[in-house]
C-alpha cells in the first residue's frame, strides 16, 4: 500500500503547497482597516459602560456603608441609652468598636473624603453621620449627580430634604439619625 500524496503527480504537490503559502502571508489592508474600526467601535461602547459601572459601584459602596454605620448606632443607642459622643472627622467612636469594623470608617471615602460622627450634642442639637470633604466643598451641592445618587438609594433623591441630606452650616452631607 502506497499514501495518497505519493501516488499524486509532482505537479499537483506543488500546486497545493504554493496556495498554502499565498494564503498564509497575512491580513490584507482592508481586513486590518475593519477590524481596527470594529475595536474602536467595541471600545467606544465598553469604556462607558465601565465608567458608570464603577461610578455604581461607588454609590452603592457609600450608601451601604451609611446604613451600616447608622445601625449600628441605633442599636448602640438602644442598648445604652444614647449614642456615642461627638468625635472629630475621620476618627470612630471607640465606644463603637464592638458594632462594627473601625476599617469602614477609618478608610477615606476615594475622591469625597472620610466619615464623621457629629453625636451629642450634635450639630445644632442634630446627631448625624456625616459625609466631610478633605480638600473642598462640592460647587453646587445641592444637585451633584454622584451624591443624588447616594440619595436616591438611602432616602428619597432630594438632597435638601429627608435623612440624607446636604447641611450648609457645616458643609458636609449628613445621615441624620431622627
Amino acid at each position: 500500500m502506497h499514501s495518497t500524496e505519493s501516488s499524486k503527480p509532482p505537479t499537483l504537490i506543488r500546486m497545493q503547497s504554493s496556495t498554502q503559502t499565498t494564503r498564509n502571508r497575512g491580513f490584507t489592508l482592508i481586513e486590518l482597516i475593519v477590524i481596527i474600526v470594529v475595536l474602536a467601535i467595541l471600545s467606544g461602547v465598553a469604556i462607558p459602560k465601565y465608567i458608570d459601572y464603577s461610578e455604581r459601584a461607588r454609590v452603592t459602596a457609600i450608601s451601604a456603608n451609611l446604613k451600616m454605620i447608622r445601625r449600628a448606632l441605633l442599636n448602640y443607642r438602644m442598648e445604652k441609652g444614647d449614642y456615642p459622643p461627638d468625635q472629630l472627622g475621620g476618627v470612630m467612636p471607640p465606644e463603637m468598636n464592638e458594632y462594627f469594623s473601625s476599617a469602614v470608617w477609618a478608610t477615606p471615602i476615594q475622591g469625597v473624603g472620610v466619615y464623621n460622627w457629629e453625636g451629642p450634642p450634635g450639630w445644632a442639637g442634630i446627631e448625624a453621620i456625616g459625609v466631610g470633604s478633605l480638600v473642598s466643598v462640592p460647587s453646587s451641592p445641592l444637585t451633584d449627580p454622584f451624591w443624588q445618587k447616594v440619595d436616591a438609594q438611602i432616602d428619597d433623591g432630594n438632597l435638601s430634604t429627608g435623612f440624607f441630606r446636604w447641611d450648609s452650616g457645616i458643609s458636609r452631607y449628613q445621615f441624620r439619625m431622627n
